[in-house]
């Protein structure tokens, strides 16, 4: 019995984490695709060290959303 409530209980943990960590990864590569091509028709794209200055806090990163 303690096997099943076990494995009931990580089953959806492994389904959770599993879909978080491809929904990241998924995102992580849209972004560098999104990026190489703006770069390459042409649109002024930040470099990595300028996005990560820019956000050094969050109230920076609001102004600059906003």
């Amino acid at each position: 019995m303690r096997r099943r409530i076990h494995h009931f209980v990580l089953l959806p943990a492994r389904w959770l984490w599993r879909g978080v960590l491809r929904a990241a990864l998924s995102w992580l590569i849209f972004i560098l695709c999104l990026g190489l091509t703006l770069r390459w028709l042409g649109f002024p794209v930040p470099s990595l060290g300028d996005v990560l200055r820019r956000c050094e806090s969050v109230t920076k990163l609001a102004d600059i959303l906003s």
